[in-house]
């Protein structure tokens, strides 16, 4: 039996980390992970106190969505993203969200008079 020396053995635990790794998708340096099952939304929202939410649920702030190291992940499909903030109107849309795909949401809510 031929015995493999510890390079061999370091290179090929090195390239089944990256493989293994591969299929978890990117991972954001805010330790968000974005991959095969779910992408991300950088928030731009004004007023940035906007609560966000996704098929009902609270998310949190769009201010806590800020910059692609901080998306909103989502899992892939089609979602309700709903705005709301205290003296403005709300806003509803519908996003399809792509996998392993970190874009941008952009919008203004109309402030009631």
């Amino acid at each position: 039996m031929k015995k493999i020396s510890s390079h061999t053995l370091l290179a090929l635990l090195v390239l089944l980390a990256i493989i293994l790794l591969a299929g978890c998708g990117g991972i954001l340096s805010s330790g968000a992970i974005v991959g095969s099952n779910s992408g991300g939304l950088v928030m731009t929202v004004t007023p940035e106190n906007t609560e966000v939410y996704v098929d009902g649920v609270l998310m949190g702030k769009a201010s806590d969505f800020k910059g692609k190291n901080n998306p909103l992940v989502i899992k892939t499909g089609k979602h309700t993203i709903k705005l709301i903030a205290e003296g403005y109107y709300s806003y509803d849309q519908m996003k399809t969200i792509p996998a392993g795909i970190v874009s941008d949401f952009t919008a203004t809510l109309g402030k009631k008079e």
